[in-house]
């Protein structure tokens, strides 16, 4: 274990600029620490493997299996259409074949693996990774989607393989994070393309009452692009997207009925005051509602709550 004493570099830019903003939730060992400099948010010192490994597996995954049902596998297959639009346009105005008809794509942490499935559906070669088999089991069951538990297999087998790396919701939760996406990279054949989603961070996530659900790092779009680049990776685009950021809004003011669609916009419960104008008492509209904000994009402001972007490895 690294010595929690001792003011960690960035590990991004690797400024000194750095300052401790809180305990880590999850992580008893682990501080929050944030860089001025590229406004960043990290934890620090990071659990070790098995830490790592045994809380997945006994906090991480079981809490999200309480969601899987019908309303949650609506949300991500909504959600893995509006993430295509995006990677799809992006290529568009890079004037790149935007159709992803016979590229071979790999999902990195797939989940129930919706967004797989709806990639086969357009005829790409698509594979995906996770390592709750309960999340594969649900998306080879629905959807028929052509994934796999990863515990039992070595990226290195995959080097140079694939047209696009997908990372949705995964690269905030990297370990040694420069060394292990460096490698996540290899997968990709010279000129290939990466696809990241990543919560939008913001100061007041650090507040004594949130919930960091694990997460080692929280990411400003700056902070996010200056990893990448700093990887030989060149950004396509990045926006902000998602509801617009709110002030926090209490949990026990959200009626029962919409806390999984609040949990999912919001997963350290800060709960846009929009969203819970909107939302109502019945399911079905809870889902079309929130079906609208994976498509809402603040592409000149950073106000989504969520940061999505499509990069190209060099070369």
């Amino acid at each position: 274990m690294k010595n929690a004493n001792i003011v960690p570099p960035c590990p991004i830019c690797s400024s000194q600029n750095i300052g401790f903003v809180s305990k880590h939730n999850n992580f008893p060992d682990t501080g929050i620490w944030f860089c001025s400099l590229c406004n960043y948010w990290f934890g620090y010192p990071e659990p070790d493997g098995l830490e790592l490994e045994r809380y997945y597996d006994e906090t991480y995954s079981p809490f999200r299996r309480r969601y899987f049902g019908e309303e949650y596998y609506v949300l991500m297959e909504r959600r893995a259409q509006a993430q295509i639009r995006f990677i799809s346009d992006c290529l568009s105005r890079s004037s790149i074949s935007s159709s992803l008809r016979g590229w071979k794509i790999i999902d990195w942490g797939c989940g129930v693996g919706a967004l797989v499935a709806a990639l086969q559906h357009r005829g790409a070669e698509a594979v995906g990774y996770d390592s709750d088999f309960e999340a594969i089991d649900v998306g080879q069951k629905r959807w028929g989607a052509n994934i796999s538990v990863n515990s039992s297999y070595d990226l290195s087998l995959f080097q140079g393989q694939f047209d696009l790396l997908l990372l949705s919701h995964v690269v905030e939760h990297l370990s040694d994070i420069r060394q292990t996406l460096r490698g996540l990279l290899k997968v990709l054949r010279p000129g290939g393309f990466v696809f990241i989603e990543v919560p939008n961070c913001f100061g007041e996530m650090f507040l004594p009452e949130m919930d960091t659900e694990s997460h080692l790092h929280f990411f400003s779009k700056q902070s996010l692009i200056l990893l990448l680049e700093g990887l030989g990776v060149q950004v396509l685009t990045c926006v902000s997207c998602g509801p617009q950021k709110q002030p926090l809004f209490h949990q026990t003011q959200i009626p029962e009925t919409t806390k999984l669609a609040t949990r999912m916009v919001r997963r350290i419960k800060l709960i846009p005051k929009l969203v819970v104008s909107l939302l109502g008492d019945n399911a079905k509209q809870t889902r079309t509602i929130y079906d609208g904000y994976y498509d809402k994009y603040y592409e000149r402001a950073n106000l989504g709550i969520w940061i999505r972007c499509l990069a190209q490895l060099k070369g």
